[in-house]
Order: C-alpha cells, then sequence, then structure tokens
C-alpha cells in the first residue's frame, strides 16, 4: 500500500508538530517500509521557539497492505494515483530551472548543457547556457 509518514520524538513518540523532536526525530516504524520521496521542496520546514514544527514534514513510500498503520505519525494511505500525482508535484517542485531536464525516477533535475570542466560558471536561464564568471 503507499502511505505518508512524518516525523515523530524518537523516544516520546509524539508527534513534530506538537512537541519539539528532544530526543530527535523518527519515522513510525512500520514493517516493510520502503521509503520513495519526501517533501523537500518545503525544507527547510520552520520551527517555533520552542523548536516545534510549523509543517508536517512528508515522507511517501510503500509498505505491505497488512502493515500495522495505526500509528502516530502516520498520516494516511494513498491510491497509487494520489501517490503517482504527490511524486509528480514534488518532482515538478523542485525543478530549479525551466529549461532542465528532469528524471522522476530519481527525482533529479539536469542542465540541458553539460557543466563546463572549468568550474568558474553560473547557470544562465536566458540564453539555457553556462556562462563564465
Amino acid at each position: 500500500m503507499y502511505i505518508v509518514l512524518t516525523n515523530i520524538d524518537s523516544i516520546t513518540l509524539e508527534l513534530c508538530t506538537i512537541a519539539p523532536m528532544a530526543n530527535g526525530p523518527a519515522i513510525p516504524y512500520i514493517e516493510s517500509f520502503i521509503y520513495e520521496f519526501s517533501n523537500e521542496s518545503v525544507y527547510p520546514i520552520i520551527t517555533t521557539e520552542a523548536g516545534i514544527y510549523t509543517k508536517l514534514p512528508l515522507y511517501y513510500g510503500t509498505c505491505a497492505d497488512n502493515a500495522d498503520i495505526n500509528l502516530t505519525g502516520v498520516i494516511r494511505t494513498l491510491t497509487a494515483e494520489e501517490f503517482n500525482l504527490a511524486k509528480e508535484t514534488e518532482h515538478l517542485d523542485r525543478r530549479p530551472y525551466p529549461s532542465w531536464v528532469g528524471d522522476i525516477t530519481t527525482m533529479s533535475w539536469h542542465p540541458p548543457v553539460d557543466y563546463p570542466i572549468l568550474p568558474q560558471y553560473r547557470w544562465d536561464e536566458a540564453t539555457t547556457l553556462w556562462v563564465q564568471i
């Protein structure tokens, strides 16, 4: 099944938007959970002065259909269509420039022109080329 998780405190198991992650963040243990992607396009997630997250970091993946998902930190299950739409949306939200080419399998983006050998270049979206600094 497709599933979405978020951070909980590794000892108290409290949700990250309820209490600070004083013992370090963790995700709930779901047997057979396989991580696929997270909502990195919204990182860094801001915390309050007390260290409480203002927004949920989301971790998408799959697990066995019979896995126990009645745990704090399990946000919800998804259909295959909802999962694929969330992945496509997150992938597009990570796009650094309109001209870059994406690879949804690796959730990465690459320039349409290879990076020059010398490292004194920056990407120029107007010309879709690397320009020397």
